[in-house]
């Protein structure tokens, strides 16, 4: 018998703080967002990665990927990610892994001005 891992994911959508923060109008400072924190909320079975994929502009394509691995037992990733914008994905690629997310925290603040 052979058996492989059938690798599985998922991707959240663009989350930033280009224009200065949350509520702030679009006239606001254009920002990087710092990622700092991940509070991985998920009941899995097997090791899994966290992958920031980090991109200038909305419709753009990733142009930095940083993976950080963790595992059933892991309460908190901490990172020191900067950029525009940025989107989460979340995989398992272990024989018999599984997984289910609940309510995954993230930590942000402001970054740097951008030029």
């Amino acid at each position: 018998d052979f058996e492989l891992a059938i690798r599985s994911s998922f991707t959240t959508h663009n989350f930033g703080m280009p224009t200065g923060g949350v509520g702030e109008s679009i006239q606001g400072s254009n920002r990087w967002t710092r990622l700092t924190r991940v509070e991985p909320d998920l009941v899995q079975n097997g090791d899994m990665t966290c992958t920031v994929l980090g991109h200038e502009f909305a419709q753009g394509s990733p142009d930095s990927e940083t993976s950080y691995s963790f595992t059933p037992e892991t309460g908190k990733i901490d990172m020191r990610e900067q950029h525009r914008h940025i989107l989460l994905k979340f995989e398992s690629n272990t024989l018999n892994g599984s997984f289910e997310a609940g309510k995954v925290i993230i930590h942000t603040e402001p970054g740097d001005n951008r030029t």
